[in-house]
Order: structure tokens, then sequence, then C-alpha cells
């Protein structure tokens, strides 16, 4: 009797199984999801997304959902899954999904979410279903290999026009792939020189090539944009240089610049772009562009021998010729105290020529002068020694020259108007006329009879551009041409 009842106790177990397994259960229900974020970058690593699943299953609870997930090119699938506690009917269900870095880049899609329940029922929600029901179905995967600009910083104690301009290498620098890089190039955006900078030289653009970089061929291909423009940005570039590509984190190049920034004309900012180079021309990565400036941070050397002389009521100065390339002009201190300070004073008069005659001379006094050089940058050298002079003689009225003589002008450079004086030792016809550094007649100061004498006239040059200019006197046998500086 025991094993009859056994035996029927099964019977009714399985009848019981089977009646239930053929009612009609109500598959998992999608009421929910979203991924965050929408956009990862994997250039760097990997890159982590979190999946949110609103889902509910009335009868028996969920235990899991699993996202698939496909590359653009279906490269590869990639899931994430997260096990739940049986027995929840309803509820917000969390997991995350790991990019890893260099995957394909581009939008990938969402192929199906599976939902489980603890009875084994599941059921799949299909890209189709998903774009229906309003849920997102991309993914977007980006890597950025451009390189970036870390900084442009002056190249300290030398003549300016240079700056070290330092990056951080592309992603496919150092690694085997279709887009290996092989070199960058270092680019310069054409901007407007500043007024004044245009007579100083330029340091040499280094020589260098990487091989099988064609410069000539530069483009981009459409289809393999990442995240980033593969063309130049907006301007005019001048090619500066290249630089072999050695799987380094960060480069460093000494760049050449057009303009320094200087204290005469301010600030000069130069643009750079960096643009990496794989082994075909029409595929590379173009930086973000960045500006620096260059410094001209030498001074000029002091002026040697200087030296200071009586002629009849004036003193002449005479010095030694700096050998300065970016020499601009000296500047002429003056003062009635011995031992002063040219640094607490403003200077008295400039020059570009290697002497001076000081008229402006009162008897029985003693004049005190130093003297430095500047450079087109503004930057001023050390003075000078200190020399001394004084005039004890007085000029009588009617006082006749002994030679001819054309003085230079005073001031200079000046703006706009100058002095020019000379003396006649003889009777006649004179001429006195500005000339360009052309050659060619500017205006006539001076062009009629003079008598035996002392003579001053001046020069507006309120409508002449800045620059150097010559004035020229001739009289008789007579003739002699000095230079002067108009800037504006």
């Amino acid at each position: 009797m025991k094993k009859l009842i056994f035996l029927i106790s099964i019977l009714t177990a399985i009848f019981a199984a089977s009646l239930f397994a053929q009612e009609d259960v109500t598959p998992p229900t999608l009421t929910g999801f979203s991924f965050t974020p929408d956009a990862v970058d994997v250039t760097s690593g990997p890159a982590t997304v979190t999946f949110t699943v609103n889902a509910t299953d009335d009868i028996s609870g969920l235990s899991s959902v699993t996202i698939y997930l496909e590359s653009p090119s279906y490269l590869y699938c990639s899931s994430c899954s997260g096990n739940f506690e049986s027995g929840i009917l309803e509820g917000t269900y969390t997991g995350t999904l790991t990019i890893r870095q260099y995957s394909e880049a581009g939008e990938w899609k969402v192929n199906y979410i599976l939902l489980n329940d603890i009875v084994g029922n599941n059921y799949r929600y299909y890209t189709s279903e998903l774009e229906t029901m309003g849920f997102p179905t991309t993914l977007n995967v980006y890597y950025t290999p451009v390189p970036e600009i870390i900084s442009i910083t002056d190249i300290l104690n030398d003549q300016g026009k240079r700056v070290r301009l330092s990056w951080a290498r592309s992603i496919f620098d150092g690694i085997e792939c279709d887009s290996t890089i092989i070199g960058y190039s270092i680019w310069r955006r054409i901007d407007p020189i500043p007024e004044g900078t245009s007579s100083l030289k330029t340091q040499e653009t280094p020589k260098n090539e990487i091989s099988g970089l064609s410069f000539d061929m530069v483009g981009k291909s459409d289809e393999y944009l990442v995240a980033c423009d593969a063309s130049f940005p907006p301007g005019d570039w001048d090619f500066v240089l290249t630089v072999p590509a050695i799987g380094a984190e960060n480069y460093n190049a000494v760049a050449p610049t057009l303009a320094d920034s200087t204290i005469v004309y301010g600030m000069h900012w130069s643009v750079f772009t960096v643009i990496a180079h794989t082994d075909n021309p029409l595929i590379f990565f173009v930086s973000e562009p960045d500006s620096g400036y260059s410094l001209d941070n030498l001074a000029p050397h002091t002026p040697e021998g200087l030296l200071a002389s009586v002629i009849g009521t004036d003193i002449k100065l005479t010095w030694e010729k700096v050998t300065d390339e970016d020499f601009n002009y000296y500047t002429i201190y003056r003062s009635t105290e011995s031992g002063f300070d040219p640094g607490s004073i403003e200077p008295y008069t400039t020059t570009i020529d290697t002497f001076f005659i000081d008229t402006e001379i009162g008897i029985g006094i003693e004049y005190y002068y130093r003297i430095s050089a500047i450079d087109f940058s503004g930057n001023e050298g050390k003075f000078s020694d200190e020399v001394s002079a004084t005039i004890v003689g007085i000029k009588e009225d009617n006082a006749i020259p002994n030679s001819y003589a054309l003085f230079q002008n005073y001031p200079n450079p000046f703006n706009p108007k100058t002095t020019i004086s000379y003396q006649l030792p003889k009777s006649g016809y004179v001429n006195l006329a500005i000339y360009n550094n052309r050659g060619q007649l500017v205006e006539t100061l001076v062009n009629e009879y003079k008598s035996v004498g002392y003579y001053s006239v001046t020069w507006d040059a309120s409508k002449v551009g800045s620059g150097i200019y010559l004035y020229k006197i001739s009289s008789g046998e007579y003739s002699d041409v000095k230079k002067c500086m108009v800037i504006k």
C-alpha cells in the first residue's frame, strides 16, 4: 500500500508539473532602458559605460539582464550582465560595460537586450523594438589621435626669433597599426608683422626631413576622420620643420618666429600647429593651434672708446661702433654732476652715428657724458665709462669759421622735427637737401647764396614715413652727407 501511495504521489507531481508547464506564461517586460554616457573616448585607455534597465516579471521575478553590443564593422560583440536577487518582480537594474582602448570608432549598436527570470523564461528586445519604444540604441565610441600642443615658450638668453614648442604624441605613435605615425611637421600661421621689425634677421630654419613624408600631398580622407578634422585650421600657414616619430610620450622642437615681442612694438603672438603623419600622405592628424611669443633676451654690447673734445664752443663725443647685428641706435646721457646714474634720468639725445656734437653748452660748466646702445627690441646695453669736457671760450658774434662743416642733426632719431647745422668759411651758393635711402630727393631745405657764417635749418618730417634718410650739403667744391632717422 505504501508503495502505491508513493507512486501516486510521484504521478500526481508529474501531472501537476505538466499542467504548469502548459500554462501560458507571460514573458518578462522591458519598461525602461538608458546608458551613461552615450559617447566614450578611448584615446588614453578603456572606457566604462553604465547601463540602466527597468523591467518586470509578474510571475516569478527576474534573475538577470544581458545587453549585447556590436561594433560598426561587426568586429566583435560585447555584453554586460547583472545577476539579481531571485524573486524580484520589478525594479531597476544596472550593469557596466568596458570598451577597450583603440576599439573601433563610430556608432556601436545595441543588438538586443535579454531578460531572464528565475524559472528559465527569457525574452529578447531587438534594435527595431527598442527604437519603436523610444529607447536609445547607439553608443558613440571615439578617440582623438591628434597630437596635443603642451606649451610654446621663449628660448632664454638668445637674440630672439625662436621658441621651444612641446607637444604630446599621437596615440598611433609607437604602436603597430594601419595608421602608425612616422613623423610630425610644425606649421606657423602667417600673420601681420609689427611695424619696425622687418629689418630684423630671422633665425635660420632647421633643415631636416623625414623619409617618406611628402608635404605637397597633404590632404584628408573623409572615411578616416575620427573625432578630429584632418585639415588645416583657418588661415594661411608656413611650413617650418619636421621631427621624426620615435614613440616618445612628449616631443620638443625649437621653431623660428618672424617677430619678437618687444617693449617698443608690443606683443607679437606666433601661432603654431603640429601635424602627425602616417605613411599614407592622405591620412594625417592636425592638432589644435596654440600660440606663444619670442623675446630678444640679449642686450647690445657697451660702446667702447668714448672721448669728449672741445671744438670751438661745442663739445664733440666720439666712440667705437658696436658690432651687434640687431643694433638700432645709441642713447646719450648728460649731467653736470660727476658719477651720475644714467638710469635715473631721461636720455639727453639719441643718434645712429658714432659721434655727436653738443651745441647746447654753457660757458665754464663741466659736462659729464655716458652712452649706451639700444637694439630693435628696445634692450639697452650697459652704460659706457664717464667722460667730461668744459667750454672756457666765447664765440664772438662776428666770428668766422675756418672750415666747412655739416653737423649731425639734433635730435636724432626724431619725430617730426629736427635741426641741421652747418658752417661756411666762404660765401657761396649752398644747396642742402634730404634724400631717402634709395637716393630719391625728398625735400630741398636750402638752395640759395649764403655769406660766411654759422647756420641752422629745421626739417619737418611730418609728411614722410619712418626710416633712415640722408641729408647732403654742397657749396663750391665742398660737399658732405650725413644720416638721420625718423621714428613714428
